[in-house]
């Protein structure tokens, strides 16, 4: 991973986001460009697929160095977040507030990806993800308040059933962890997530109907 002398610059700063350093993972290559920013000008930092290194990790965090992408990138550094997810979750020189980025980012993935299609794949990643929340609850309590104030975009339904199965975890670990396996706690948090699972055979523009549902449309339902 190299530093180019070219400038590319935007023309504005909207078009760029900041990039989260703690998703950049040694020995990892990331399919987008990444800039730094000098002044009011963006100069390329790395051309996408250049390997990240110990290097330009102490490089990085001994100069206080702030990296972006481009907003038309930023579909491509969410896939990133749930990629790594496994490994920033437990890194522990990640903050707690950046891990329940992390924890919300690939809940609200594996939701989106189930409601979609309930095949087996997809179920399997909500599981998966159950057990990564799981695993972080325990660790760290403190992750729930900062999950309470994360932002989302998505759909209201997607919104709903990961912040019903984030807040039903911490619940059910609150109230009868001591009482639980890890595997029957992961179980019983993938039923919280997916407690609204039937909703993803309802097309979406009935879900966002605004005026009253039709008889045909509630025999639908």
């Amino acid at each position: 991973m190299t530093r180019s002398g070219s400038s590319r610059s935007s023309g504005g700063h909207g078009e760029y986001r900041e990039l989260p350093l703690y998703i950049m993972r040694i020995n990892e290559r990331y399919d987008f460009d990444i800039y730094l920013r000098i002044k009011a000008d963006y100069r390329l930092f790395a051309a996408g697929g250049a390997l990240f290194t110990e290097q330009h990790n102490l490089l990085l965090k001994s100069g206080n160095t702030k990296l972006y992408v481009r907003k038309d990138d930023w579909d491509k550094v969410e896939e990133c977040k749930t990629r790594y997810s496994s490994s920033i979750l437990t890194d522990p020189a990640v903050s707690t507030h950046d891990k329940a980025d992390i924890a919300f980012v690939a809940s609200m993935k594996s939701i989106r990806d189930v409601f979609k299609s309930t095949e087996p794949r997809t179920i399997k990643n909500v599981e998966e993800n159950a057990q990564e929340m799981v695993k972080l609850l325990l660790a760290e309590e403190q992750v729930v308040s900062n999950l309470i104030w994360i932002e989302s975009h998505d759909h209201y339904t997607y919104q709903h059933s990961v912040r019903v199965g984030i807040y039903s975890t911490a619940l059910m670990l609150k109230l009868m962890g001591s009482r639980l396996t890890k595997e029957e706690m992961a179980l019983m948090s993938m039923g919280f997530f997916l407690h609204d699972i039937g909703m993803a055979q309802i097309p979406m523009e009935i879900l966002d109907k605004k005026t009253p549902l039709t008889i045909e449309e509630w025999k639908l339902i």
